[in-house]
């Protein structure tokens, strides 16, 4: 009967090697049973039964082999339930300053969880997560690349969703090529996720029509804040397929300037992103996408008389380029004139190539006006433009109610706006 309780134990029949036990004990008071009675019960999280049981054992078998186990043991489960009941508050923790809009003390409950952890990879993932949400798409990558290079993670039934979020920080970082990459490991496997093909096939033609120089555009952090984050906008001139004119002989190295330093500014690069673009310039003079991404960059480093410089220049000679609503809308958010920055985003949903981007200001207008709903509808629009998703995902969890779980973080892409 003790071997069968054994077994029991081995098998993790924890509940039928208890009861066991206690038919074992009332017969006869053995130390070996009282010390796998106690393993039981701590395997069973029933500590204050398990110190009982423990008291009992040394009053009457204090000097016993099975006595000096059952401590050593009874020690170790202790221990070890403690420490998960740590990590698993700080989850929690982390997950409610998440919610809060305060990820780098969300970070602080994710770190520091050693490799032994049966969750690593699960924190890894929610580092992953934080960074994104403090702009540092770099370092989230590399958070999800280690999840996803362990195939035993329990993580991994969110590949896809890990995958896509990748798909998304490249896009933040203005790298298309590796964002495109990865659509295509998720339209291998699951060519139904996120609308996928649809997306492949949208920034796969942008690519292709890139033939004028890539955009783009500082938005708000926070809808109540003024910090800006820049995030990459389509080429007008691009999206309305407006051909090379012949006389501009150095078009194609001023696009390529251009494009790096679109591609320093979304990786917080300023002063080389500012260098690059002088440099197109002096190359391509006329070109309107390098005078408006001229602006956005004097903007981001809040030199407003000189992105005004741009502005004007831009529209003695593009007065219908239609970022040039988007960076009106900037200077009069900045400035706390609402009903200016309103009707200059206004303009901007009639042009198909930043109508997304436009929705997305009227949103932000909206809530800081106080208007909930109508702020919702916008930000619903603004969907369509995936560089944005990080940021409507924000403000979807500043309007939820409930507690977000590691799930909503990971692997729910919808939104309630």
């Amino acid at each position: 009967q003790e071997s069968l309780a054994t077994c029991h134990y081995i098998q993790k029949n924890y509940e039928q090697c208890l009861t066991l036990c206690d038919v074992l004990l009332a017969r006869q008071d053995l130390p070996s049973i009282h010390a796998l009675r106690i393993q039981a019960l701590s395997q069973e999280s029933q500590f204050p039964q398990a110190f009982d049981a423990y008291a009992q054992l040394l009053e009457k078998h204090k000097l016993q082999p099975s006595s000096f186990l059952a401590r050593a043991h009874l020690k170790k489960a202790y221990l070890s339930y403690q420490q998960q009941k740590l990590d698993t508050d700080s989850l929690e923790q982390g997950l409610i300053h998440l919610a809060n809009h305060q990820a780098l003390e969300a970070l602080k409950h994710f770190q520091g969880i050693t490799q032994e952890h049966p969750d690593y990879y699960k924190y890894q993932a929610c580092c992953g997560r934080c960074f994104v949400e403090i702009g540092r798409f770099d370092l989230a990558n590399d958070q999800f690349n280690l999840v996803l290079q362990n195939q035993e993670s329990e993580l991994m039934d969110l590949k896809d969703a890990l995958l896509y979020w990748m798909c998304l920080n490249y896009l933040c970082l203005g790298d298309l090529s590796h964002a495109i990459h990865h659509m295509e490991q998720i339209y291998k496997s699951n060519m139904h996720f996120q609308h996928i093909d649809q997306k492949l096939a949208h920034y796969q033609n942008q690519v292709q029509l890139d033939l004028r120089g890539r955009g783009l555009c500082l938005v708000l952090a926070d809808p109540l804040e003024n910090d800006l984050i820049p995030i990459a906008c389509q080429n007008p001139e691009n999206a309305e397929h407006v051909s090379y004119n012949a006389s501009f002989q150095t078009l194609s190295f001023a696009q390529t300037h251009n494009n790096e330093g679109v591609r320093q500014l979304l990786n917080k690069h300023t002063s080389t992103a500012e260098a690059s673009f002088l440099l197109a310039k002096q190359l391509e003079p006329n070109l309107p996408i390098i005078k408006s991404n001229i602006a956005m960059c004097y903007l981001s480093q809040n030199h407003l008389k000189q992105s005004q410089n741009q502005l004007s220049e831009l529209e003695e000679g593009h007065d219908g380029f239609a970022i040039i609503y988007l960076i009106r809308t900037l200077q009069h958010l900045l400035a706390g004139e609402l009903s200016q920055a309103k009707g200059e985003a206004t303009k901007a949903t009639e042009h198909d190539s930043i109508r997304a981007i436009a929705h997305f200001f009227l949103g932000d207008i909206a809530f800081r006006e106080h208007h909930i709903e109508q702020a919702k509808t916008h930000w619903g629009y603004a969907k369509e433009e995936a560089g944005l998703f990080f940021l409507l995902k924000r403000r979807d969890a500043m309007l939820s109610k409930n507690l977000l779980s590691l799930e909503h973080w990971l692997g729910d892409f919808s939104l309630q706006l």
